[in-house]
C-alpha cells in the first residue's frame, strides 16, 4: 500500500471576501424591517440593505426586484393589508428615488398571512413586519 504525503496548509491562508456574487451570482434576498404599525423606512438600518440591493440592480441591469410586504397579525387584515402595501411602496419608490425603474420593480402585500415567525411574542412579530426583497 502507497503511502500519501501528508496534507499541509498552505503557506499564505486563502482569505475570499464575502461579495453578493458569493453568496449567490444570479439572485438577492433580503429584508427590510418596520416597526409596528409603521411604513416609513429607518434610514439607518434600512440603507445598508437598499443600498446591497441597489447595487446588485445596478451591476445586473436585466434583473427585476420582487417585493413582498407583510406585518405581524396584531390588527385587523383588511387593517394589515393596507398597511403592508404602504411598506412596499416605501421601499419601492426608494429603490426608484434612486435610479431603479420602476419597470424592473414588483410588488405583492399579504398583510398578515404569511407569517415568518410566531405572533406570540413582541419578538416574533418584529420579524413579520418586513418587506421581503428577491432579485432574480
Amino acid at each position: 500500500v502507497a503511502q500519501q504525503a501528508p496534507i499541509q496548509a498552505p503557506a499564505t491562508p486563502m482569505v475570499v471576501p464575502f461579495t453578493i456574487e458569493t453568496q449567490a451570482p444570479e439572485q438577492l434576498y433580503r429584508i427590510v424591517y418596520f416597526d409596528t404599525d409603521k411604513y416609513s423606512l429607518n434610514k439607518t438600518e434600512t440603507s445598508k440593505v437598499l443600498s446591497e440591493v441597489y447595487a446588485f440592480l445596478r451591476k445586473h441591469p436585466g434583473k427585476k426586484a420582487y417585493l413582498v410586504g407583510h406585518t405581524d397579525a396584531v390588527l385587523a387584515q383588511d387593517y394589515n393589508l393596507i398597511l403592508s402595501k404602504n411598506r412596499v411602496k416605501a421601499v419601492a419608490n426608494w429603490l426608484a428615488e434612486n435610479g431603479i425603474a420602476p419597470s424592473r420593480i414588483t410588488s405583492s402585500y399579504l398583510g398578515k398571512q404569511n407569517p415568518a415567525t410566531s405572533n406570540e411574542s413582541e419578538g416574533g412579530r418584529s420579524g413579520n413586519r418586513r418587506v421581503e426583497i428577491f432579485v432574480k
